[in-house]
């Protein structure tokens, strides 16, 4: 892969993710109830989902899905369902909670839901799909281009989400008092709400 071509692709790779959606709001989320190593392990999740994306792409199996008006619709109410519940335990959400939460033990629960957040996400699966193709050669094996790509995007993933991990630490800093958790955690859980609701309207054309 020509380094100019690979450059192009860096640019979008960063604008994907560094956009405010639902990843974002989750690992900002997580970070603020939890702390920092466990909005890590969130940006672990969603950059391993980058990965399988880019493989099923490769695969064909994202162009299978966008032809598919009823993969497509299942996969996005599921996706909605899934931000309205994660919508539903942030507002419910109570510091006397967090506080008892065993945060080691809960790290394998973050990391797939992370991958569930992504993976139930039409929206992604466009986005791999039309943005991927356009960079792979003709005139090159396609396997080495992949792993190019797909390294390239999880690398970026984790460090923009990374990046929304230690901001979002610094607002965890900023709201030490029970009334201002209980209104951050009812905040995250309107804007999952929100995101779930905009998901259910998004058009597939």
């Amino acid at each position: 892969m020509e380094l100019d071509t690979w450059l192009t692709f860096l640019a979008i790779a960063i604008a994907g993710p560094i956009a405010p959606g639902p990843n974002a709001a989750f690992t900002v989320g997580v970070t603020t109830r939890f702390g920092t190593r466990s909005g890590l392990t969130t940006a672990l999740g969603f950059g391993t989902a980058t990965g399988i994306y880019v493989a099923l792409v490769g695969l064909g199996l994202g162009t299978l899905l966008l032809a598919s008006a009823a993969a497509f619709e299942v996969l996005r109410w599921i996706g909605v369902g899934y931000l309205v519940y994660l919508g539903i335990m942030f507002w419910k959400a109570t510091p006397e909670a967090d506080d008892k939460t065993d945060i080691p033990a809960s790290a394998s629960r973050l990391y797939f839901q992370a991958i569930m957040i992504s993976l139930t996400n039409p929206k992604a699966a466009l986005y791999f799909t039309l943005v991927l193709p356009p960079f792979l050669s003709a005139d090159t094996p396609t396997g080495p281009q992949l792993f190019v790509l797909a390294l390239t995007s999880v690398v970026v993933s984790f460090i923009v989400y990374g990046t929304y991990t230690l901001a979002a630490d610094q607002l965890r800093r900023w709201t030490p008092t029970r009334s201002q958790a209980v209104a951050r955690n009812r905040l995250l859980g309107s804007l999952f709400i929100g995101a779930g609701a905009a998901l259910a309207l998004i058009d597939r054309r």
